[in-house]
């Protein structure tokens, strides 16, 4: 027998073969280090652990990651599940972004590896020609071409509401930014512009 055996009260608890690997006695029986007792640091290419078998962290095991055959889990049992990185991405296995997040600066969602939405420091931002869909069956969109804007409604009637409570509440629709083109009094007259000048008022 060319295997070294370790034994305790004249009983083999571990034994390493002649293959060089080092095996306990009896398959899921003994452990390395104790709850009082740890060992400090454990250097490996790989640890493996099988089907249903659990990696935990935490004195009372808090923190457990698996696989159950189907799929993989990381469960937390007590308060948050942080995971910190400067640079983060979540991406399928072969590459394809999901999100990506940076440290002091955006967070981008991804459809199809394609960024859709950006959320910065002034907001959140879509690209051009990605529409923004309310409804269940995205009636209503709001999208940017690259060279125009499009507000589009597929059911019922589109409503532009000024909830103001007091009586100077007024919806102006400008064709510029300094450039009137109709004003609407909260109980009051219509007002009609041209090139700035109001021409008729209801």
């Amino acid at each position: 027998d060319d295997n070294l055996y370790f034994s305790t009260n004249n009983s083999i608890r571990w034994n390493i073969a002649n293959d060089g690997h080092l095996r306990p006695q009896a398959n899921q029986t003994y452990d390395i280090g104790s709850t009082v007792q740890q060992v400090k640091q454990i250097y490996s290419k790989e640890f493996i652990v099988l089907d249903s078998g659990y990696f935990k962290a935490g004195t009372s095991a808090d923190l457990q990651l698996y696989h159950d055959g189907s799929n993989s889990l990381i469960t937390n049992a007590t308060n948050d599940l942080r995971i910190r990185s400067d640079s983060l991405k979540l991406q399928s296995i072969t590459g394809e972004e999901y999100l990506t997040g940076t440290a002091n600066g955006g967070v981008d969602l991804f459809h199809d590896n394609v960024v859709k939405l950006t959320i910065n420091a002034s907001g959140y931002r879509s690209n051009d020609a990605v529409k923004a869909q309310f409804g269940n069956d995205s009636d209503l969109t709001i999208q940017h071409s690259g060279n125009h804007a499009f507000i589009d409604n597929l059911t019922g009637n589109i409503y532009i509401r000024n909830d103001g409570s007091n009586d100077d509440s007024e919806i102006h629709i400008m064709a510029r930014n300094d450039e009137e083109s109709i004003v609407c009094h909260d109980d009051g007259a219509v007002d009609l512009y041209h090139n700035g000048t109001k021409k008729f008022e209801t």
